[in-house]
């Protein structure tokens, strides 16, 4: 199993969304290596920022892509919305990759949701593939081999589940067995592979080398 990290805090951003629909063909994930993974995790209380692809989205996991931005403290994700340089980034993502570009703020859940994330148990090694189970109650098999995290704020859109547990896999045919032994009841499960994580080697320019790819 390789891992590519051990981000040991309490507190995450999810940010679930889909793209705009020609959005792979014009390069989105290679910006994300490039451009977008780079720059938040520079970014002043983040922690760990990881990329991911969701291979078959379901009714429970209905978005294509998430991203994890794990904080080093509370205060953190605050000091993140107030943020200008977040928050100019966040107004070019809507302009290059937006399902609505020009979304109001109010309109912002059209393009990508954000919740506030609380971890309720687990702390184990990142791999390039893992298990996302959404649930309206705490889910365990009894083991220590999941991150299990509750929101505790939607900061963009209305949360669909209360509860998300993250299961490492040392390789996607696990994913198959996923549910078994579990106490409580899942939603949803979905498969998500690595896009980009600052310590998988996927990222290799800095924020300043990408500055000239934040613009369309």
């Amino acid at each position: 199993m390789r891992t590519i990290g051990y981000p040991d805090t309490d507190y995450m951003v999810v940010l679930p969304h889909t793209p705009r629909e020609d959005a792979l063909a014009r390069g989105y994930e290679g910006w994300l290596r490039e451009v977008d993974n780079p720059f938040f995790n520079e970014a002043p209380g983040v922690v760990h920022y990881a990329n991911w692809r969701v291979r078959a989205p379901t009714p429970a996991v209905p978005f294509t892509h998430v991203d994890f931005m794990r904080l080093a403290s509370l205060e953190a994700a605050a000091e993140l919305a107030t943020n200008p340089d977040v928050n100019e980034f966040g107004n070019n993502w809507n302009q290059m990759w937006g399902r609505y570009p020009d979304a109001t703020p109010e309109d912002a859940h059209l393009n990508g949701h954000l919740y506030l994330c609380h971890r309720l148990a687990g702390r184990r090694p990142i791999t390039r593939h893992v298990a996302l189970q959404t649930s309206l109650e705490e889910l365990t098999d009894g083991s220590d081999n999941a991150e299990l995290w509750e929101i505790t704020m939607p900061i963009v859109g209305d949360a669909r589940f209360a509860y998300l547990r993250v299961v490492p896999l040392s390789e996607p045919a696990e994913f198959s067995f996923i549910d078994r032994g579990l106490t409580g009841a899942a939603l949803g499960s979905a498969l998500a592979e690595l896009i980009a994580a600052p310590d998988d080697g996927s990222t290799e320019r800095t924020r300043q080398d990408a500055g000239e790819l934040l613009v369309p």
